[in-house]
């Protein structure tokens, strides 16, 4: 900002005698019911967090007596954060524990080995899964996922510890 008083030079403004309120519309983008905001300002390399002084959600207001650089922070909560691409992630995990416990269950009766490798196989991309979404429904599909198979697990091996009774 710069001001020129009658036929004097041009000087450039970089610190007010007062503080200013300036009120800022927030881009839609950004509006959010429970977000809280902040202005970041720059001021000659030195950076202030300055708090929202308005409880409007399409607006951020703030004190100032510096011309600076500003940018506009906010967080919001984990629910407003979860897209479509998040409630993939759960669906994904979801469809890769159910195949495991399919394919475990179809090759238990054929193999003894499929026991221990399918398990490992599935709990291994899950876990992987859970690691790229963002969400705790993740993690607890994961774990429902790990305790279904190992529930299998323990019904194979009595199943074949009975049936080698029963042989011998």
């Amino acid at each position: 900002m710069e001001k020129k008083i009658g036929g004097g030079e041009w000087q450039r403004l970089k610190v007010l005698n007062e503080e200013i309120e300036i009120a800022l519309d927030i881009p839609e983008g950004l509006r959010f019911e429970h977000a809280m905001y902040w202005i970041l300002r720059n001021h000659e390399g030195t950076c202030d967090l300055l708090e929202d002084l308005d409880d409007r959600t399409e607006t951020l207001t703030i004190r100032t007596d510096r011309f600076s650089t500003y940018a506009i922070l906010y967080t919001t909560t984990e629910y407003e954060q979860e897209t479509a691409e998040t409630c993939f992630m759960h669906w994904l995990i979801l469809a890769v524990n159910a195949a495991g416990a399919a394919v475990l269950f179809i090759s238990c009766r054929r193999t003894k080995r499929a026991v221990w490798i399918i398990p490992g196989i599935t709990a291994a991309l899950s876990v992987l899964l859970a690691v790229l979404g963002c969400c705790v429904l993740d993690w607890l599909l994961v774990a429902a996922g790990c305790a279904v198979m190992g529930i299998e697990i323990v019904v194979f091996r009595k199943t074949d510890r009975i049936k080698e009774e029963h042989n011998s």
